[in-house]
């Protein structure tokens, strides 16, 4: 009974003219969100392939590039709002990473920029789950309204078996609607020549859409258990639609509001002067070195007293400003954990966390990014300093080259365990709270 129950609610979805739009909605949605970011991407990549070739190191600065993530074609996360490139050398360690690679001569317009922002993840997390929601609210309610719910448990069948039957059926047009916009979004991808996916990559898409599953099985027994409460349909649409505003909009930006509040950053002018107060000590010593260098300079003289002095009260005052720049970033991730803890039970923000991790479109790679900046810039402050007599007149060494560290798609499956486990922890809750009210619903 319980299949035959799931093959009746699949074929009522199926011709149902809800289910036909919502899924044409997608698919094209779908298409057009792939193609512009499959453009967005083919740019990028264009621009840091140029920009290799173009910007070489000549022994004193260095131009690192960090280079744009494959799977941002997909989820944009932050891959294509950060900085790209950091100009490094002895007498200079960037804060962050400046600009965006191409942004004078790149072909991207105000449309195809803007509109990057409607990737895969915006189309699951907004789109597919008000979807699921429309098609679930009135599961039960309608039948509780028009009185055939009534007729159906005359006839000798278990309510149990009618809430799993209409939960499998459900699911199952969930796992359609996400199929078309998954099969249309690769297939533009696979299309793609100038897109090179691994089998890492793979393995990633294939956890991104398998927790897309699992956040829309959230919102399909969210609205699966209001239409079991609520006997009138309009009032369960209601309910849904006000639960679904609360959980993706309003419950995030809370607790970033209240993780702000309570962690507030410094501004721009206080790190200045945080920065100023650490050099004080040297600044008189500073600015003496400082006339007399550039006295030396002006006379055609030459001071290797003071240039090198000059030179190491500079590059330590770069060493200071990058640990002020090192603690804004921390205290930047503190506020951002505490309002990722404050928000925990938002599957929005799960879903958030868990895809833009296993498209490495969040922030963990860009620190690591970072970190290899400073590494090379620490480099070249110690071969300035190095004397004069210990480098020789033989050619200068070369750094060796730059590559940013990366972590693997292993760790950060394990690493997303906590959201995959919050996320079907919540759902089986929902799940039973529906069965426990539907067994004891009348069904006059």
């Amino acid at each position: 009974m319980i299949w035959t129950i799931a093959r009746k609610e699949l074929l009522d979805h199926f011709r149902s003219a809800k289910f036909l739009v919502s899924v044409a909605l997608t698919v094209v949605l779908a298409a057009i969100s792939t193609g512009v970011s499959g453009q967005d991407f083919r740019q990028r990549q264009q621009d840091f392939l140029d920009a290799q070739r173009e910007m070489k190191g000549d022994g004193v600065e260095y131009v690192l590039l960090r280079a744009p993530q494959v799977l941002s074609t997909l989820i944009n996360g932050k891959d294509r709002i950060l900085g790209n490139k950091a100009q490094v050398s002895h007498l200079r360690m960037p804060a962050g990473t400046t600009g965006y690679m191409g942004e004078d001569w790149s072909l991207h317009t105000v449309v195809v920029s803007g509109f990057a922002a409607v990737d895969f993840a915006f189309l699951v997390r907004v789109v597919l789950s008000l979807v699921v929601l429309f098609l679930a609210y009135n599961a039960v309610s309608e039948e509780k309204s028009n009185g055939t719910l009534r007729l159906v448990l005359a006839n000798p069948v278990a309510r149990h078996e009618i809430l799993v039957g209409k939960f499998i059926g459900g699911i199952a047009v969930v796992g359609t609607a996400l199929l078309a916009a998954t099969a249309i979004s690769l297939l533009l991808i696979a299309l793609d020549p100038k897109v090179a996916l691994g089998g890492s990559d793979w393995v990633r898409i294939a956890g991104i859409v398998a927790f897309s599953a699992l956040y829309l099985v959230f919102f399909y027994v969210l609205g699966l258990f209001v239409s079991v409460r609520v006997d009138r349909p309009s009032t369960a649409l209601m309910v849904v639609l006000q639960v679904w505003i609360v959980l993706v909009v309003l419950y995030p930006n809370l607790a970033t509001m209240v993780a702000a509040s309570v962690r507030p950053l410094p501004s721009a002018q206080e790190i200045a002067q945080e920065k100023a107060a650490l050099f004080e000590p040297h600044r008189a010593e500073f600015d003496a070195v400082s006339n007399r260098f550039e006295a030396a300079v002006m006379s055609n003289k030459e001071d290797s007293e003071a240039s090198q002095r000059w030179k190491e009260l500079w590059i330590l005052q770069q060493e200071l400003n990058w640990r002020v720049d090192e603690e804004q970033r921390r205290l930047q991730n503190e506020q951002a954990s505490l309002a990722k803890q404050l928000s925990l039970l938002s599957p929005a923000v799960l879903y958030d966390r868990v895809v833009t991790s296993y498209a490495q479109t969040d922030l963990v790679d860009y620190d690591r990014f970072m970190g290899g900046v400073y590494r090379v810039w620490k480099q070249l402050a110690d071969r300035a300093l190095a004397p004069r007599r210990a480098r020789g007149t033989e050619a200068e060494p070369t750094l060796p080259t730059f590559v940013a560290a990366t972590t693997s798609w292993q760790d950060r499956f394990v690493a997303s365990a906590p959201e995959w486990t919050i996320l079907l922890l919540l759902s089986v809750l929902l799940f039973v709270a529906a069965y426990v009210a539907f067994l004891r619903k009348d069904a006059r």
